[in-house]
């Protein structure tokens, strides 16, 4: 996904992407977290953040709303 013009203003580097990766996606124990790696399109990316809570239904985590950038 892309940035808003108020994301990229608010100090977003150049390169980073957003990624919605739903949470049944993630399958291993921990959850998805800062400095885990995703791999897109072949390239590899480091997670810089994660948001859990913004893609929730009724407390219910759907999706991951992470930032990535690359290596």
């Amino acid at each position: 996904m892309g940035f808003s013009a108020a994301e990229i203003v608010g100090g977003v580097q150049e390169g980073r992407r957003k990624l919605i990766v739903f949470a049944s996606d993630v399958t291993w124990s921990d959850p998805l977290r800062e400095g885990d790696l995703a791999i897109v399109d072949g390239a590899e990316l480091y997670v810089n953040t994660v948001d859990d809570q913004r893609r929730r239904v009724d407390g219910t985590l759907m999706a991951y709303e992470v930032t990535a950038g690359g290596r």
